[in-house]
């Protein structure tokens, strides 16, 4: 997948706010016209959310950026080795996990365990950005990521599953918004873009690369959303977040040539239609709905993008 950004240090929590003004077709009006419009534009919108961004750096304790626009520039390696990079687990945490997974499937019974990359470490060095990944799998996250006695121990000791999530905009610049369900095991009721997690099914015994990431997200639009793969513009990283139970997810930015109304109809009938209950079409993340830290974490570093 594409990236923009370049190496450097850890960023400091974004704003919940950054607004998206998502430009009009330029078709319509003369080529100059719309070259000084758009110059203008652009350059009252980065002025603006450099200001709003640095007036907000702290005020989301939600989430913490651990890779930025800026610190993509260099570019992304994926160093994978599903041993040196496991859980380290401690004694009496089994017991632990299987408690949670009860737990979790007597209030959630959709949930179903299956492999999930995890995210050991971020290194950042000779201007690139490394993500250190291992393996890990959903019912170790669900059993050790909000575990006091394990998140007390430390890091190591976390499933640190790395998810996928993105800022999808339609061809009539509306950003698709999902409503999780009920069904889900975390947040439900709040609204994210399209996410979830690459799967590392086939990747035991090789390395993998950041197109692994980049497939991802692709899968989890086309069946959580219902839109055709052809329909996708190539993912583009733009950051990597973890949010308060250190859960990480690398953050993504796609344009899709079908319409609000094209993607309203796909939606009806995709496959994992349901993770969630509605959809929803807005401007900006300025929508008034309730938003997951993940999907606040994506929209500011899409604004940190765009003014770069």
């Amino acid at each position: 997948f594409a990236q923009s950004g370049r190496s450097g240090a850890l960023s400091t929590p974004l704003a919940t706010k950054i607004p998206l003004i998502l430009l009009a077709s330029q078709r319509s009006l003369p080529h100059q016209s719309c070259t000084a419009i758009a110059a203008d534009t652009i350059s009252l919108l980065y002025t603006s959310m450099a200001a709003i961004t640095a007036a907000s750096d702290a005020s989301d304790a939600s989430y913490e950026l651990l890779v930025t626009p800026e610190e993509l520039k260099g570019g992304l390696v994926v160093d994978y080795n599903y041993e040196a990079y496991a859980r380290k687990a401690l004694e009496g945490d089994a017991d632990d996990i299987e408690r949670a997974w009860a737990s979790k499937l007597e209030t959630h019974p959709k949930t179903y365990d299956g492999f999930k990359f995890r995210l050991h470490a971020v290194v950042k060095s000779d201007d690139k950005v490394t993500l250190q990944v291992g393996l890990t799998g959903y019912r170790e996250f669900v059993g050790t990521q909000t575990n006091p006695r394990l998140r007390a121990a430390g890091s190591a000791h976390l499933s640190n599953a790395l998810g996928c999530e993105c800022v999808l905009t339609t061809s009539d610049n509306k950003i698709v918004l999902l409503r999780r369900s009920t069904d889900v095991a975390f947040a439900s009721g709040l609204y994210n873009g399209p996410s979830g997690h690459a799967e590392p099914q086939y990747v035991w015994n090789k390395n993998i690369s950041r197109e692994v990431l980049r497939d991802g997200i692709i899968r989890e639009i086309v069946e959580e959303v219902g839109i055709p793969e052809k329909a996708l513009s190539e993912p583009r990283l733009i950051g990597v977040m973890r949010d308060a139970d250190q859960k990480p997810d690398c953050l993504f930015v796609l344009e899709t040539t079908q319409t609000s109304s094209e993607v309203k109809e796909g939606y009806r009938h995709a496959l994992e239609a349901w993770e969630s209950e509605r959809l929803a079409f807005v401007d900006s993340e300025d929508c008034g709905l309730a938003l997951t830290p993940v999907t606040r974490a994506a929209f500011a570093c899409l604004a940190r993008d765009r003014a770069l």
